[in-house]
């Protein structure tokens, strides 16, 4: 989840996972039925304090400052193949500028260096935008149950497709006029007080027994951010997303996050893919670096995106290097290889008396 404040990460610059941290909460999960531990799910508002490691090359790989966070046997999206929901009001020629530009920058960020980093995690290094559609709502106030009600009505109508393809996924894009405020993911995003998060992801079962996964994205407003981080917590400087930066650069950022942790941990607060021990901070890749902006560049276009948590770079820095904006090659999968991940390769991480490094990669075909 992308949190407005006070988050996380290791080496920085700004930081976005906007869900306030307090006690992991028992509460039933839509998709199961089941009582689990809830987690972040979304992007904090607020930055937190980290410890940050002192420079220097590192003398050897190692372990890293984020040892938890391992892959937990759940499933991954190979390929995703995206679906973009525009919900609301998106009539004027502003805004239709405005979702051209976020297809545009979804379908770039699926075919740049940010996907080859994604790749440890059994991402593959390239998806595909399938389609855009506009869904009219005037429901301003937003619960997840509103949102699953209205993703199962788009595909009762033929809008979206049902979910039958495992690499299908589902992002929303919200209005201006359009909060969430929501007990079940505990995402409160763009309401005039107790914001949460700046964007979440999620997923539940559809009426056909399919599950579906989808990340949802506000419309970031000055007024959002100013009610998600107030001057009496600290204003823009403890904030994840500024308001010198563009609309756009703000979407953009919250988007890398929450796309980042649907594929590579699609099944939050379930049988869990890439994630941290439960209860503690940061608890998925893009809560890690959370607020951390980069850029990347796709043919003529430069994004803002949030840095993102390498599991390679962590390891083989040993802690120094966690948060990065892409790799100029596929980062080979850290996912062992079983019918249930179905890739192609594994990696294995061994301790050799001759390399005499704690840690040393093999690459298995």
């Amino acid at each position: 989840m992308c949190l407005p404040a006070h988050c996380k990460q290791i080496l920085s610059t700004d930081k976005m996972d906007l869900q306030k941290r307090s006690s992991p909460m028992k509460t039933k999960s839509k998709s199961r039925g089941t009582t689990v531990q809830k987690s972040s799910k979304g992007v904090s508002p607020h930055l937190s304090k980290r410890k940050v490691p002192l420079g220097g090359a590192p003398v050897a790989s190692g372990p890293g400052a984020f040892p938890d966070f391992i892959y937990r046997g759940g499933e991954v999206i190979n390929y995703p193949l995206v679906y973009l929901v525009f919900l609301g009001d998106w009539s004027s020629t502003a805004n239709q500028n405005r979702a051209t530009r976020l297809q545009q920058f979804m379908t770039d960020l699926m075919n740049s260096n940010y996907m080859n980093l994604l790749a440890q995690y059994g991402c593959g290094s390239t998806g595909t935008v399938v389609n855009s559609v506009f869904i009219a709502s005037t429901d301003h106030d937003l619960s997840d149950a509103d949102i699953t009600t209205m993703l199962q009505n788009a595909i009762n109508n033929n809008t979206i497709p049902e979910p039958t393809n495992r690499s299908n996924v589902y992002v929303i894009f919200l209005d201006d006029a359009t909060a969430v405020n929501d007990t079940v993911t505990h995402a409160v995003m763009c309401e005039a007080t107790s914001d949460s998060a700046f964007g979440y992801h999620f997923h539940f079962v559809t009426a056909a027994g399919n599950e579906l996964f989808f990340a949802v994205v506000p419309g970031l407003t000055d007024a959002c951010l100013k009610n998600s981080c107030p001057a009496a917590t600290g204003g823009d400087d403890k904030c994840t997303l500024h308001l010198a930066q563009t609309r756009e650069e703000r979407q953009t950022q919250v988007l890398s996050h929450e796309f980042s942790e649907m594929i590579s941990n699609p099944d939050v607060d379930g049988t869990e893919g890439w994630s941290n021990s439960p209860g503690l901070p940061d608890h998925e890749n893009g809560d890690i670096c959370n607020g951390q902006s980069g850029t990347i560049t796709v043919g003529a276009n430069t994004w803002t995106v949030q840095l993102m948590y390498s599991k390679w770079d962590d390891m083989e820095s040993d802690g120094v290097t966690t948060c990065v904006a892409g790799s100029s090659f596929p980062l080979a999968s850290l996912l062992p290889q079983t019918e249930t991940t179905n890739q192609p390769w594994v990696s294995l991480l061994l301790q050799t008396e001759t390399t005499n490094q704690p840690w040393v990669s093999l690459l298995l075909t």
